[in-house]
């Protein structure tokens, strides 16, 4: 569902270095410089930046909601890093935990959302809304949550790449265009909702 990255993954590390992170699907992943990267196609990546403690956040989301919701305990972060965030409605509990942001600090965040698209190669069915399903599921847990959403790019047909810098609290989200238009086509490259094309 999402194009293959090609750094091998190393699930969610404190130690990480300063350098691109790719956030693989399911991951969680923080930094306080750096860039934090996703690729995504129907998956979302939910991102947060905290500007007054110099932290950022991205997750990679794959589905909506867990099953059983309420009924399993949260994915534990140290137990299980590569699948921490593979559930929309349990990533963002990952994240505040990796910022160490308790309720007072909502109001300081920045959020970003990312992804969602509706692939062709999942069909018409259930599978091929995934991504509609994906992006109601990240707007409703970012609203209950009272957080800010800064950069907002979601849906379409093609899939989404998603940057977070977090030496300059920058965030940026570009579409992924199918290889026969790559030749003519202008990327088109989002930064802080306000749309350019380079």
């Amino acid at each position: 569902m999402n194009a293959p990255d090609p750094s091998p993954s190393s699930g969610l590390r404190a130690d990480a270095p300063a350098s691109d992170q790719i956030v693989r699907i399911g991951e969680a992943r923080h930094a306080s410089q750096g860039l934090l990267r996703a690729t995504l196609g129907s998956c979302v990546g939910i991102g947060l930046i905290w500007r007054a403690r110099g932290r950022c956040v991205l997750a990679h989301c794959l589905l909506p909601s867990a099953p059983l919701p309420g009924g399993a305990p949260l994915f534990e972060i140290d137990r299980d890093p590569r699948a921490c965030a593979r559930y929309v409605d349990r990533a963002l509990p990952v994240l505040l935990r990796l910022l160490e942001a308790d309720r007072h600090a909502h109001r300081e965040l920045e959020a970003v959302l990312v992804g969602g698209a509706s692939l062709a190669k999942l069909g018409r069915g259930a599978a091929g809304q995934i991504g509609r399903h994906n992006i109601e599921a990240a707007r409703a847990v970012l609203a209950q949550a009272g957080l800010r959403v800064v950069l907002e790019q979601v849906g379409g047909a093609k899939g989404w790449q998603v940057a977070i810098n977090a030496s300059q609290f920058t965030c940026s989200a570009r579409e992924i265009a199918a290889p026969a238009e790559r030749q003519n086509a202008t990327p088109h490259e989002v930064m802080h909702g306000h749309a350019r094309t380079r």
